[in-house]
């Protein structure tokens, strides 16, 4: 019955994948029309704001688009996926958002950064700096949600000053990771739900089911926010309590019915595809097995993943580890003092965090190291902080200026905050591997003619940060012909042997494309244990066994990430001694390291093994 679903589900995803970018396109215009039609009802929101709050608010932005972009190294952290969402981005681009590649995931992130790959081109830097303005805008989301739910500004305001300064959220916004952008569009659905609890008409139901529909395309987890946001309507509608009523609502009587099924019709159409999509990557590949090398056994999602994996990590939201104490303090007096006097609101905030909670620590145990996946939890303790520290500041108002309160807090919080984002800042720069992954393509450029043609396990990092040509490694080693979007045919093994005796010079040829320059690239993808899919450890082995492969340009530790660190240190001195480092991690990233630690990072030139 599995294979049955799997090859129904698959079949369904061929039919339907080239589909997907259009209509994520047609999404996106909606929503901004729809965002037009609903200014009205917005601009009377924000007139309820006060001008010296909108100062505030944009003084914390400017605090976290500082921290986000100026402090934080920005590099492809992550590795295999980052390159992916590069990689679809860049053919979106290329065939006018008609075609996203071999993409598998939710396209939302790549679309996006289709946008601006076409206003500022494709690059790396540009991907790495768009995630990092979407990290800051998040704090206006944040901000509108405590203030459409509590109707007081400074509950607001600390919510968003907290989520500002997020250890977690700043170090990852250096990243091009989906998570970052994720966040932001499932923030700004849940805003405009939020306005909808208050004010049922037809356009801003429209624009909150757009918007969640958006939303859900970024990831998969994001599609739990349509049952959040139907449960919503129950909560604010009609809940107590003391006594549970189940009555109609607005949305569902008569005379607007049909146009809700509609609705509820094409937001289907925009959704499903990329839903089935998602479906036929996640669920068909026992994950746990494959990231551990068949180390670890368990079913993707389970009650036992559960246990383990809250046991393991999943208490990190709560401790001291990625952010100080005294937040976790604030947020758990929040929790109690909403539960004592605004009890509908904290039920909807408990549901929205423990559909997330669910829906994560469920999932193989494999995912535990990647902190990315704590920072859905920031948004809800944030706006639970933000009431804890409110309260605080109430009770101590009588005795002291408010003024004075406000500037105290702050300094403390920026200082207890200060040494974590410091501490992640130092464990991101000793991630060398990942630096070098994003330096080494650009330097490599000026190096490589442009006539070669570049064999690489993760070709997207060489295509989407170059004007070089890369192709897949897996693809090269099949010995078939490849036509890829070069145009290039890459012939087999015994043609090749025909066109040396003919041509010594030629390796390649194809309608007048011709070449003597094909280099292998063996990076980090082909180190035993690197954090990817094993089948690429064993194609760089093959490749070297199949060709005769000479070093035409290395790079190594020393050269490339020792000096860029090192620069990055000496700007920001005090991040070195940031207390409670690991000082292993620390050393693995100072001039002073061993040479046995060194690692090459080499393009090999590829000559055929003619057969004798």
């Amino acid at each position: 019955m599995d294979i049955i679903n799997q090859q129904f589900i698959h079949s369904l995803t061929l039919n339907l994948h080239n589909k997907i970018p259009f209509l994520i396109l047609v999404n996106f215009i909606l929503l901004l029309i729809l965002i037009f039609l609903n200014r009205e009802e917005l601009k009377l929101f924000f007139k309820k704001i006060k001008r010296k709050t909108w100062i505030i608010l944009f003084l914390i932005f400017f605090l976290a688009l500082a921290l986000r972009l100026f402090l934080i190294p920005h590099f492809l952290r992550t590795f295999y996926d980052e390159a992916w969402h590069i990689g679809a981005a860049e053919r979106l681009v290329e065939s006018n958002f008609l075609d996203q590649g071999n993409y598998a995931k939710g396209v939302g992130w790549p679309f996006i950064l289709a946008i601006f790959f076409k206003l500022f081109g494709v690059s790396n830097w540009t991907a790495l700096y768009t995630s990092s303005v979407f990290g800051a805008l998040t704090i206006f989301n944040i901000f509108l949600i405590g203030f459409s739910f509590f109707k007081k500004e400074k509950i607001a305001l600390w919510s968003a000053f907290l989520f500002s300064i997020i250890p977690l959220h700043v170090i990852w916004s250096g990243s091009s990771i989906a998570n970052i952008s994720s966040i932001f569009f499932a923030t700004f659905a849940l805003f405009i739900s939020s306005l909808y609890f208050r004010n049922k008409t037809l356009p801003l139901f429209c624009l909150s089911l757009i918007s969640l529909a958006f939303a859900a395309q970024f990831r998969q987890e994001n599609y739990i926010y349509f049952l959040i946001f139907f449960i919503g309507l129950l909560i604010f509608k009609n809940f107590s309590f003391r006594k549970i009523k189940f009555t109609k609502l607005d949305c569902f009587r008569k005379k607007n019915l049909i146009i809700y099924i509609l609705l509820f019709l094409l937001i289907g159409i925009f959704v499903l595809p990329s839903f089935i999509q998602v479906l036929d990557f996640q669920l068909f590949t026992n994950w746990a097995q494959r990231e551990s090398g068949g180390k670890l056994l368990t079913q993707n999602w389970s009650v036992p993943n559960l246990i383990y994996n809250f046991s393991t990590w999943g208490k990190d939201i709560f401790t001291n580890k990625y952010h100080p104490l005294v937040f976790s303090f604030l947020f758990i007096l929040g929790i109690i003092y909403l539960f004592k006097r605004e009890r509908q609101k904290l039920l909807f905030l408990l549901i929205w965090f423990f559909s997330l909670f669910f829906i994560y620590f469920c999932s193989w145990p494999t995912l535990g190291w990647e902190s990315r996946f704590l920072l859905s939890f920031y948004p809800i303790t944030s706006i639970f902080a933000g009431v804890g520290i409110y309260i605080i500041c109430k009770k101590l108002s009588g005795k002291f200026n408010s003024n004075n309160l406000t500037i105290f807090f702050v300094s403390i919080l920026l200082f207890l905050f200060s040494f974590f984002i410091g501490k992640g800042i130092i464990y991101n720069l000793a991630e060398i591997e990942a630096i070098l992954e994003t330096k080494i393509p650009e330097m490599a450029q000026n190096e490589i003619p442009s006539n070669c043609v570049i064999v690489t396990n993760v070709p997207e990092m060489i295509s989407a940060t170059t004007d070089l040509r890369a192709i897949q490694l897996s693809s090269f080693l099949n010995s078939q012909f490849l036509e890829n979007r070069y145009n290039i045919i890459f012939p087999s093994q015994e043609e090749l042997s025909l066109e040396i005796k003919e041509d010594k010079n030629v390796f390649l040829s194809h309608q007048g494309y011709k070449t003597d320059c094909v280099l292998f690239f063996e990076d980090f993808y082909c180190e035993k244990g690197s954090p990817v899919f094993p089948e690429f450890v064993e194609d760089c082995k093959k490749i070297k066994n199949k060709y005769n492969a000479v070093p035409y340009l290395t790079y190594s530790e020393k050269e490339v990430s020792v000096k860029l660190i090192s620069s990055y240190l000496n700007f920001f001195p005090l991040l070195a001694n940031v207390s409670n480092v690991d000082k292993k991690r620390i050393n693995t990233i100072k001039p002073a390291v061993g040479e046995e630690n060194i690692k090459s990072y080499t393009f090999y030139k590829l000559y055929p093994k003619l057969s004798q």
